[in-house]
């Protein structure tokens, strides 16, 4: 019984052909829709060049194990959330692996009401599944149907931003030639068929599963050179950078100057905090200072948290908490089932610039001088042992001085 690699801490990953495999995603299917005894799956996928077989192949199982299938087309992980409880089914899954390069392949994996799975829940009993790969027989395969949702969410999204009191906008959007083109094609249409005063500049808008121009990973500082460039040749208000999926959404102000989740963090706590005073905000321990002292300001309840997709998702929900945000990006909003979104914090953002008058430069401004922040900065050490060793020794409390107060 082989080992399958595939499955990690709070979702299912790997290297096509080595770790993940369309034999492999079909007993996955399988092992799900019979453990869950699941009647109705929604299942959709990204734009990456595997990813296709793979969504034939997971719906197959499901099919075999009784499941009836749904399948959404091409879209973001955040669209599974939102068909989950938009269409009342009971689980869902998406073929993606994020920011992974494009050898890779995998799927994240929600049960009714957008709740994720992870090792601390089921995912472990579904591996073990589908490595004995040992299944009942099966009288009746469930159905499958195709079931477009992309004008349904489009619509659900502008109710995030108040049409009326918008003032004029000039947006960068970068999609990166991910899933997420088509969504901003659509907004875009809806802005302009409600008269919206916003103006978009895409920017690698085409869905192209070879990512042509950058890899899908956002946060790699030469992928961002394209916006803000164009944020500098155009003189925009704010550029949008979103991942290849659609989960994460980053941003440069009028200045083409990046500006950290730390920061706009902040920014959305403070602007919910006014709406709903008292609410209780969850952040990562990673993201203090600023975030602490807004709460404070706004009255809010502080919440911190480990980094972890599925932990803070979990989190949030038992903690009933309205907004959460982590480092490298995701935001959770209670109103979006406590499920993260690349899309809803910049609809939040440009509503609240509207709403106030202010760009996102000033918004921010203040606070960055406050409390200033590097990016993400990583290191090769070679050996791991060694440099590890120098830590402990460098920051070790020092030794019993053998009596005394201190």
């Amino acid at each position: 019984m082989p080992t399958l690699t595939c499955f990690n801490a709070y979702d299912i990953h790997g290297k096509i052909g080595e770790e993940i495999s369309e034999d492999i995603a079909y007993r996955i299917g399988r092992a799900f829709g019979e453990y869950y005894a699941s009647r109705s799956v929604s299942i959709a996928c990204d734009i990456r060049l595997t990813s296709e077989a793979l969504n034939q192949a997971v719906p197959s199982g499901l099919r075999d194990s009784g499941s009836d299938v749904i399948d959404i087309g091409l879209c973001g992980t955040e669209e599974i959330y939102f068909a989950v409880f938009h269409l009342n089914v009971d689980d869902g899954i998406e073929i993606t692996t994020s920011h992974n390069p494009q050898d890779y392949n995998g799927m994240k994996l929600v049960l009714g009401c957008a709740r994720p799975i992870s090792r601390d829940s089921d995912l472990t009993t579904l591996q073990h599944l589908a490595e004995n790969n040992a299944f009942s027989s099966l009288q009746m395969p469930g159905s499958l149907v195709h079931d477009a949702l992309l004008n349904a969410y489009a619509n659900y999204l502008l109710d995030y931003v108040d049409s009326t009191a918008m003032r004029p906008l000039r947006l960068v959007v970068n999609a990166g030639n991910g899933v997420v083109g088509h969504l901003i094609d659509a907004l875009n249409a809806r802005f302009q068929a409600d008269q919206v005063p916003c103006t978009f500049s895409k920017i690698h808008n085409r869905q192209d599963g070879t990512f042509p121009h950058v890899a899908p990973n956002t946060l790699l500082l030469g992928n961002q050179a394209d916006t803000a460039s164009t944020v500098f040749n155009t003189g925009t208000d704010i550029d949008i950078t979103l991942g290849d999926n659609c989960n994460r959404c980053f941003f440069f102000d009028a200045n083409c100057r990046f500006i950290d989740d730390y920061y706009i963090l902040g920014v959305l706590a403070w602007a919910l905090l006014c709406k709903h005073p008292g609410s209780k905000i969850m952040h990562s321990q990673c993201y203090t200072w600023n975030t602490i002292e807004i709460l404070q300001r706004a009255s809010g309840a502080i919440s911190q948290r480990r980094t972890d997709h599925v932990f803070i998702m979990e989190m949030i929900r038992q903690k009933h908490t309205i907004y959460g945000g982590e480092i490298i990006s995701p935001h959770y909003f209670r109103d979006f089932g406590y499920c993260n979104s690349g899309m809803i914090p910049w609809l939040r953002l440009i509503d609240l610039m509207s709403l106030a008058g202010r760009s996102l430069l000033d918004m921010v401004d203040e606070r960055m001088a406050a409390y200033p922040c590097s990016e993400k900065i990583n290191y090769s050490v070679a050996p791991n042992e060694a440099t590890l060793e120098r830590v402990f020794d460098r920051f070790a409390p020092p030794p019993a001085n053998g009596g005394g107060s201190c």
